[in-house]
């Protein structure tokens, strides 16, 4: 059975061959994974990132799905020229001249140097806004243009005949608060402007959709709904469902208009959420490891949604790090018994970064495997 059919098979709410495993990691693991220097994953052209995620993939074997990162834009590089002396990187920028040293890729024993905090030139404060601060709206025919799904095409071709490819479509109640002005004028608007709120995720949603129509044009399998900063930890499950869900209807018809799984990433407390979220009609919540005192037990969320949706569930974010193969063990164990007996489920990872070893997350699949009925 190819990691396509399992996915499918668990997301049809049935039972695969074995539990799936969908690893979900920022591009600095990724180039790890790959063996290549993240500066050629950040720098480099579209093509060096789809070799950097097929390596990925290719590198941990059980992993059963591929989030696929954006193309490198075509205006981007207009704008800079990257160059290499030995070792060291640079960046020049065209329009100023100017040129910058272009560090590694932090690690926890390495951090990188706090950047200069940019916010927004301009702030909606009003609908008014909404047009001028975000500008017009990009059609299909201009992401692709822009060379947006370069690399969902080129890894499509490579190895979509085997993993199940998902791509972003955006996190629209994020992109909401920057701008908003950032977290506190966010909180104050959908308190005092609740109508400015949902107009601005809307037409964000409407945004997005054509992130989705491009990407359908090279038949990825899914497509990764993002939702954070908004859970019932954040905002009231009222607020929520008046402000931020129909933007999330908005994006899962579209992506469902083209045959595409959707799957709701939801960081957060999603408990007070859960009917709302199955009558969203998406395909799979992938819920991440609670961090602020709630629950996002998978167990719990199985006992509360039967097989209406499949469930994810997801690696404990310290052991991953520590390399704590016992307590790795006992979470994927608790999980599957809880969630992944009769399928629909999926075994996740939390959002895993260079500071975990390839060696862990290798145990970590295999343990999945080991353990699944």
């Amino acid at each position: 059975m190819t990691s396509k059919e399992r996915m499918n098979i668990v997301l049809a709410r049935g039972k695969a061959d074995r539990v799936p495993v969908a690893l979900v990691s920022d591009s600095d693991y990724e180039c790890q994974a790959a063996g290549i220097d993240h500066r050629e994953f950040r720098y480099g052209d579209s093509a060096t990132r789809a070799e950097v995620q097929r390596r990925f993939w290719l590198r941990h074997e059980a992993n059963d799905f591929l989030l696929v990162w954006s193309g490198v834009d075509r205006k981007w590089t207009a704008r800079h020229k990257v160059t290499r002396q030995g070792d060291r990187w640079f960046v020049t920028y065209t329009d100023t001249g100017k040129t910058e040293e272009i560090e590694k890729w932090p690690t926890a024993a390495n951090p990188r140097r706090a950047p200069t905090s940019q916010g927004y030139a301009r702030c909606v404060t009003c609908e008014a806004d909404i047009e001028k601060v975000l500008g017009p709206r990009q059609s299909a025919d201009d992401l692709l243009a822009a060379d947006l799904c370069a690399h969902l095409e080129m890894l499509t071709k490579s190895v979509g005949d085997r993993a199940f490819l998902a791509f972003p479509c955006g996190g629209v109640f994020p992109n909401a608060v920057n701008y908003l002005g950032g977290f506190e004028s966010a909180m104050k608007a959908v308190a005092t402007n609740p109508s400015l709120v949902r107009t601005l995720c809307e037409e964000l949603a409407h945004r997005f959709t054509a992130r989705i129509q491009v990407a359908a044009r090279f038949k990825p399998d899914g497509i990764w709904q993002s939702a954070y900063l908004e859970g019932a930890d954040m905002i009231s499950p009222r607020h929520w469902r008046e402000l931020v869900l129909p933007a999330h209807r908005i994006l899962t018809a579209e992506a469902q208009r083209f045959g595409l799984k959707v799957l709701l990433w939801f960081l957060g407390d999603c408990m007070p959420l859960l009917d709302d979220i199955v009558g969203l009609g998406v395909d799979a919540l992938v819920v991440e490891q609670p961090r602020r005192g709630y629950s996002s037990d998978p167990g719990e969320i199985r006992r509360r949604v039967g097989h209406r949706l499949c469930v994810y569930g997801w690696s404990p974010e310290l052991a991953m790090i520590k390399g704590d193969r016992e307590a790795i063990t006992r979470t994927v164990e608790a999980q599957v018994r809880a969630a992944g007996l009769d399928g629909a489920f999926v075994m996740g990872s939390t959002y895993l970064t260079n500071e975990v070893s390839c060696e862990t997350v290798d145990f970590f699949c295999n343990e999945v495997v080991r353990l699944s009925p």
